[in-house]
C-alpha cells in the first residue's frame, strides 16, 4: 500500500514536468516549413556538397519492354525480362546531364539534357518507351541535382518546373521514406504530382507526376551519404512507369570536382 501511495504521488509531481514536453514535442513534430523555404533550402544543401560538375559510374538494371529495346539496341543477347548494363552519370551545373549506357559489345547509347534541349547520340532505340525511359531519367534527375542555391537561382527553377509537372508547391506536408521523414510538396493524395524532400538534409528523395500522354511516373532517390557517392548523389536510383518498375541505377563510384568536356552535353 505505501508503494502504490509512493507511485501516485511520484506520479502527481511529475506530471506538470512532464506534460510541457510532450505538448513542446507535439507542437515541433507538427510545424511545417513553408513551401518557398524548403525548396530553398534543398538548393543550399546541392551548394554545400560544391558537386558543380559530377560523375558516377555505375550499372543500370531495365526491365520489361525497356529491358528488350536496350538488349535490341546495344546486340546483347539476352531473353530475360531484365537486362543489365554499364552506366555512367554525368552532371555539370547548372542544368548539364547526361546518362550513357554501354555493353561488351563496344555499343552504347547515351540521353542528354542541356537547359531545355534534349538528345539521344550512340545506338538511338527503335523502342518509344526506351527513349522515353532515358529521357524521363536524365530530365528529371537533372531538374533535382544539377540546380544551385539562391532566391533567384534553384528555387525558382525548381518551382517552374514544379507548376510545369502540375505539382501544387504551395501544399506541405510529412511523409516517411524507410525510416526518414520527408516533407511532401504537393496534393498529398495518392497518385498526385509530389516532391518529396528528405527532412534532415533536404535531399530530393522522390519526385511523382503524369505526362502529357496521361503516363504517370515515380522516381525515387535513396542512400544519399554513402561510402560510394557521398552527399553529392544518391547510391540507387529507381524509375517506375506507370506502376511498374521499369529502371534502377546503382553506383559504383562518384567524382567531384571532375572534369567534363562540354561536348558531352
Amino acid at each position: 500500500m505505501l508503494e502504490n501511495a509512493s507511485l501516485r504521488r511520484w506520479g502527481q509531481l511529475a506530471l506538470p514536468l512532464v506534460l510541457p514536453v510532450v505538448l513542446l514535442s507535439a507542437v515541433a513534430g507538427a510545424y511545417l516549413l513553408p513551401s518557398g523555404a524548403i525548396v530553398r533550402r534543398m538548393g543550399d544543401a546541392r551548394d554545400e556538397q560544391g558537386a558543380i560538375t559530377l560523375r558516377v559510374e555505375g550499372t543500370v538494371a531495365l526491365f520489361g519492354e525497356a529491358a528488350h529495346g536496350v538488349a535490341s539496341s546495344l546486340k546483347l543477347h539476352n531473353e530475360r525480362p531484365e537486362v543489365q548494363v554499364d552506366a555512367v552519370f554525368s552532371l555539370k551545373s547548372p542544368g548539364r546531364c547526361r546518362i550513357e549506357l554501354s555493353a561488351p559489345t563496344g555499343l552504347r547509347i547515351a540521353a542528354v539534357q542541356n537547359g531545355g534541349r534534349r538528345r539521344v547520340e550512340g545506338e538511338v532505340p527503335q523502342s518509344p518507351q526506351v527513349l522515353q525511359v532515358l529521357q524521363v531519367l536524365t530530365e528529371e534527375l537533372c531538374s533535382l541535382l544539377a540546380t544551385r542555391g539562391g532566391e533567384g537561382g534553384s528555387r525558382g527553377v525548381v518551382e517552374r518546373h514544379l507548376g510545369a509537372l502540375r505539382i501544387q508547391p504551395r501544399l506541405v506536408a510529412l511523409g516517411r521514406v524507410s525510416r526518414e521523414v520527408t516533407y511532401i510538396l504537393g496534393d498529398p493524395a495518392a497518385g498526385q504530382p509530389q516532391l518529396w524532400i528528405y527532412k534532415d538534409t533536404f535531399f530530393p528523395a522522390r519526385l511523382t507526376f503524369s505526362d502529357a500522354q496521361g503516363t504517370s511516373w515515380d522516381l525515387r532517390l535513396s542512400d544519399f551519404g554513402s561510402s560510394v557517392t557521398g552527399s553529392w548523389a544518391p547510391r540507387v536510383v529507381e524509375l517506375h512507369r506507370a506502376g511498374a518498375l521499369v529502371l534502377r541505377f546503382t553506383a559504383l563510384k562518384a567524382d567531384s570536382p571532375v572534369a567534363l568536356a562540354d561536348r558531352l552535353f
